[in-house]
Parts: structure tokens; sequence; C-alpha cells
């Protein structure tokens, strides 16, 4: 292992696994760290946009896709539904995913370090230093931040928090199909978004085979007591609302 690279990554999420495939093609010393051992769960909805699809540039295997997205109703003021002759995306479970394009980049040539906490960065003239909690210290010319919105690489560039009204807070859970009631049930790839129900966010329900994926997100501003609000807004859709709630 060596620790001198032309650039490191840290968060070896979508956004960093795509970063560092893309470095590595490009012939860069490429180092990819993540805090997690993978596969690990995330909290997310698992819908990727066929214009998400696209910028991959390769085929998802078959065993991370859950299935297609035929179509959507946006409930506001008025409730449109839009039904497409062809996919306008997928759903994929994020645990699967997030280790296809991990997969990718090490294939590009990037090097990944799985549980590696970092702990600080440093600059000076020659570059960057990257800090771990272990007391190694690797080095590059530059660093990439993909470790989200309150990661170390944040904190690093800005020395401020986030103003509440920036950040958002969401709630996820996903639920077999068969408990909810008949009328809560969408058609097979159908999606449903809500942006009437609480201000400043939406909430959603993913018809994902025999599970639905439902969230309620908004902003931080806006987020007191959104897990209660969230199991409010579920209970009333399920045959049983005593039904546990993951």
């Amino acid at each position: 292992m060596s620790s001198v690279y032309d650039t490191i990554v840290i968060g070896a999420g979508p956004a960093g696994s795509s970063a560092a495939s893309v470095l590595a093609k490009a012939g860069l010393r490429t180092c990819l760290l993540d805090r997690s051992f993978f596969p690990r769960d995330k909290a997310c909805g698992n819908l990727i946009s066929g214009y998400c699809l696209s910028l991959l540039g390769r085929s998802l295997k078959a065993s991370c896709v859950i299935g297609p997205v035929k179509g959507a109703r946006i409930l506001y003021k008025h409730n449109v539904e839009i039904l497409h002759s062809e996919p306008i995306g997928v759903f994929a479970l994020r645990r699967d995913f997030d280790v296809q394009l991990l997969e990718w980049a090490v294939a590009d040539g990037a090097e990944f370090l799985p549980q590696c906490h970092v702990v600080k960065i440093q600059q000076d003239a020659a570059g960057c230093q990257v800090v771990l909690a272990d007391g190694r210290v690797l080095s590059s010319l530059t660093v990439i931040g993909a470790d989200g919105a309150n990661g170390i690489s944040v904190r690093h560039v800005r020395r401020v928090p986030h103003p509440k009204w920036k950040m958002g807070i969401a709630a996820v859970a996903n639920i077999p199909l068969e408990a909810f009631k008949p009328e809560f049930r969408l058609p097979e790839g159908m999606m449903e978004l809500d942006v009437a129900s609480i201000k400043a966010g939406y909430g959603w329900t993913f018809q994902q085979g025999n599970m639905q994926n439902v969230g309620l997100g908004c902003s931080m501003l806006n987020g007191v007591g959104l897990k209660d609000r969230f199991a409010s807004v579920i209970r009333k859709k399920l045959i049983n609302p005593d039904t546990s709630i993951p």
C-alpha cells in the first residue's frame, strides 16, 4: 500500500466511487477511503433516474436492480399521473448499487481502503495530508471530499456550520406491500411524490417488487418531530396501524 497519491477521495458512496473511477482511468494514483466496510446499508429511496444511468457508461448487474420505473404520481394542488412506454429509471438497493460502483472504481485502478476514519485534513505548499485515526498519514496533491454534509471534508473547508435552512433531514422505511391498505398499494414500478403534505420538503412512496419504500424529507428548520410525523402518516395507510415501522 502506498501512502503517497495524486488524489485522495474521502467517502466511497456513489459520488466518491464515481470520482475515483474517472481519476483512476485518467492515470492518476487514486486512493478511495471510507469509514465503513462494504457492503453496508444506507437509508435511501433506491431510485436511479435514466439520466443518471446514462452517466454510468456501463450496465448495472442484474442482481443490483429491483425493477424498472414505469411512471409517477405527483400529489399537489392537482394530482397528476405520468406513464411512459419505456422505463424512466430503475429501483436499485443502495447496498448493492454502492458495491457495484466501488467494484468499478477498483477495477479502473483506484486503491480502496475501508474502515478508515479520517480525523484531520492538512494543507501546505507541497499538497495535502489526510490523517487517519490509527495514526497513518496519507499524502496527495489534492483531496476530494465525498463524505457528506457533516463529514470531515466540510468541516475542513467551512469553518462555520451550514444554516439549518440549507440542510435536510429525512425518515425512510421499507414495508411489505401486503401491509398497506389496497388503496395505498401502488402498481408495480410506480413512484408517488407528495409535495403537498410537508413544508419545504416532500414525501415519497416507491413500489419495489413485494415492498414499498416510503419516506418523508424536509428542511431541518421544519424537521422537529419528523420521525413522529412520518410514523403518523404511514400508519394511516396500513391495514394494522400497530405494524412495526423499521
